[in-house]
This record gives C-alpha cells, sequence and structure tokens, in this order.
C-alpha cells in the first residue's frame, strides 16, 4: 500500500467575522513587556531608551562620538586597531611579505 491515505481537515474555529460568537473576554488588558535591561545609565532625551554616550546624551541626540586614527609618524589618517597603529602599520602580528625590502603585510 502507498503512503498516501486520506488527509484531516482542520477547521478554526468561528470567529465574530464569520458570524460566530466574539471571542470571550477575561477583562484583563493586555500587559506590557518590560522594557530592555541595560548596563548603563540611558539618554536624558524624553522617551529616548538608548546608553548615554557622552554628556548624558546618545548620539541620535548630540553625543560627539570620535575614533582614534593611526599614530604612525608618516601621517596615516587610517583608525587605529590595537596599540595606537592600523592593520598596515603594525597593530596585529602578522607575517610579512618575503620579497627583499617590502615591508607589505603577505596575504
Amino acid at each position: 500500500m502507498s503512503s498516501q491515505g486520506k488527509r484531516k481537515i482542520i477547521t478554526a474555529a468561528p470567529s465574530e467575522s464569520d458570524g460566530g460568537p466574539p471571542p470571550p473576554t477575561t477583562g484583563v488588558s493586555k500587559q506590557l513587556k518590560p522594557p530592555p535591561k541595560t548596563k548603563g545609565r540611558l539618554c536624558s532625551a524624553p522617551g529616548c531608551t538608548k546608553q548615554v554616550q557622552q554628556g548624558g546624551v546618545c548620539c541620535k541626540h548630540g553625543a560627539k562620538t570620535t575614533r582614534a586614527s593611526c599614530r604612525h609618524p608618516g601621517g596615516c589618517t587610517n583608525v587605529a586597531k590595537r596599540g595606537g597603529l592600523c592593520r598596515r602599520h603594525g597593530a596585529f602580528d602578522l607575517e610579512t611579505c618575503l620579497r627583499e625590502g617590502c615591508k607589505r603585510v603577505a596575504k
């Protein structure tokens, strides 16, 4: 015999839009979820739930955030990743190219 048999048809209970009775009410309103837990102070702007970045406000409400630039003496403008240097100037211990005189990072 094949595994194809008769399928059961499941119907939903009649709703108010189908002409059926309205769903029972318990008289209890839906409870709102509590605000998400944060590890720091909240922004002082009314209704904002973001964390403070600078001066009591979040980035959306005026906090200015900056990224450290590379401190290589050649005047590099890349963002520093570790130890005040960008990847190109030695933030990570990576292998250098094997060609003589080349100081680039090997791929």
